[in-house]
């Protein structure tokens, strides 16, 4: 029989290979993780300033510097929405804002009424956070 030996030199070198290849394989997945995380983290900071600044909407009776102001932060929010979400809270964010607009009082679509229960907004803040809170993983 017989005996096969391995020289020493190749079996440090096939260790230090492994370890290597190792070491970059952890290296890759914790970074996966940190990205992961500052996009979850993210996604949040995007949700909650749209929300809040949704939920500060004042009356619109009428187009002024306060309304344009306004419209304007919350065309920029919702661009962040569509920047940082998926599709369907983007989605329901630019219905949370067509249902804020209408139920606050102003709307450039003829024969739309504004609703005085903002039934149409509480529904539509009920779909975009249930759609944030699943893109985010929380359950309610």
């Amino acid at each position: 029989m017989a005996r096969v030996t391995v020289d020493p030199l190749v079996s440090l070198l096939v260790g230090a290979l492994g370890a290597a290849l190792l070491g970059l394989l952890g290296a890759w997945i914790q970074s996966r993780r940190e990205h992961a995380r500052w996009i979850r983290e993210q996604r949040l900071a995007a949700y909650l300033d749209y929300i809040r600044l949704i939920e500060r909407m004042p009356y619109l009776t009428k187009v002024d510097e306060e309304t344009l102001a306004f419209i304007d932060s919350l065309t920029a929010s919702v661009a962040t929405l569509r920047l940082v979400g998926p599709r369907a809270v983007f989605d329901a964010g630019v219905a949370l804002s067509q249902a804020a607009i209408r139920d606050a009082g102003f709307s450039s679509e003829p024969g739309i009424e504004r609703d005085p229960k903002m039934a149409g907004f509480k529904t539509a803040r009920d779909t975009l956070v249930a759609a944030a809170q699943r893109e985010l993983g929380i359950r309610p």
